[in-house]
């Protein structure tokens, strides 16, 4: 498979016969070019992968904190809320 891109470098990459033939198939299917389908399913792909980067980093900082509120800050919120009744 050559991609040569509009704005870009042309690249050549070797895919299993089945998968190029799917790509072809679908990128035909939504009247896309298969390098400009190919372009886009990289950019979803790496703009996936970027989140779990984040999620990835979030977990680091998570996994560093207790998670416990501080007592102070939690009897201030419990004072700065109007007292209800259940029934």
């Amino acid at each position: 498979m050559n991609l040569n891109g509009k704005n870009g470098m042309s690249t050549t990459i070797s895919i299993p016969t089945p998968l190029d033939e799917t790509s072809a198939t679908v990128a035909q299917q939504l009247g896309l070019s298969l390098n400009d389908f190919v372009a886009a399913a990289l950019t979803a792909y790496l703009a996936k992968d970027e989140h779990r980067s984040v999620t990835e980093q979030l977990n680091q900082v998570y996994q560093t904190q207790t998670g416990a509120v501080d007592p102070v800050l939690l009897t201030l919120q419990r004072l700065s809320l109007p007292e209800e009744r259940w029934e």
